[in-house]
């Protein structure tokens, strides 16, 4: 194993333990960060983030092997929570079906662009 390729797991494996210390929110308080960044909190938004960053774990370990690292798809699906995520809270209804389902879109777009 090269040290580059260690350095490389050593940092996924660092992410992956941050993600999964990150305490678990319920829906409730989800809708309360969701609100509270939407009125101009930052540090909600920030938290409301990493609310969903277990649920891009889990889409992008479902999809290893398919053709991307895990970390090309992490990565993207981090983008399409970034990216989704202030159009979401504007429907907060539907807010985790919204999230779920870009970073869902992201990760299928990405096995494309992977096997094209």
């Amino acid at each position: 194993m090269t040290q580059l390729s260690m350095k490389r797991d050593a940092a996924l494996k660092g992410y992956l333990n941050v993600v999964a210390a990150l305490p678990r929110v319920d829906a409730v308080r989800r809708l309360d960060l969701a609100c509270e960044w939407r009125d101009g909190n930052a540090d909600a938004g920030r938290q409301l983030m990493e609310c969903y960053l277990p649920m891009v774990v889990a889409e992008a370990a479902a999809r290893r092997g398919l053709g991307a690292s895990f970390e090309t798809l992490l990565a993207t699906g981090n983008r399409a929570l970034a990216k989704a995520l202030p159009d979401a809270v504007q429907d907060l209804i539907r807010l985790d079906a919204t999230v779920r389902h870009s970073i869902i879109a992201a990760l299928k777009e990405q096995w494309v662009r992977t096997h094209l």
